[in-house]
């Protein structure tokens, strides 16, 4: 629960012959997102949204990204840091 903030109830979409799993529910302000941690992620074709209050860490997708696009595409040498890097 958040003190002191406004809210404002409205229809977000015209949802008239979606399922209701494909239904906006909520929509969430940045004063909101701002003060704690949200992460969306989509593995597996499964979109899971995430958030907490307050923050407590850093979420940083860029570094395990950049392995994985490494070990994927880079090139041999590139490949070789990376696993010895590992060790």
């Amino acid at each position: 629960m958040v003190g002191q903030v406004r809210v404002t109830e409205a229809n977000l979409t015209d949802s008239a012959g979606l399922p209701e799993s494909e239904q906006s529910r909520v929509l969430v302000g940045m004063d909101i997102i701002g003060a704690g941690d949200l992460a969306v992620t989509n593995f597996d074709d499964k979109t899971v949204m995430s958030f907490r209050m307050p923050s407590v860490e850093v979420i940083d997708f860029v570094p395990v990204a950049h392995d994985h696009n490494v070990m994927e595409g880079g090139n041999r040498e590139q490949r070789r840091a990376l696993k010895s890097k590992r060790k």
